[in-house]
């Protein structure tokens, strides 16, 4: 039963991950370390889906 919830939870993960990848820069083309990033809808009144 153990082997089976861990191996489900790994699947699970796999599964829905989305991974992103870039370089955040400033106005002159520098790369910004440590930057964060948010993500907000293209429509005000939009919500993000989870």
């Amino acid at each position: 039963m153990k082997i089976t919830s861990i191996f489900f939870l790994l699947i699970t993960k796999f599964i829905f991950s989305q991974s992103l990848s870039g370089t955040v820069s400033d106005t002159l083309n520098n790369p910004l370390e440590n930057a964060n990033v948010i993500a907000k809808p293209l429509q005000e009144k939009a919500n993000l889906k989870s």
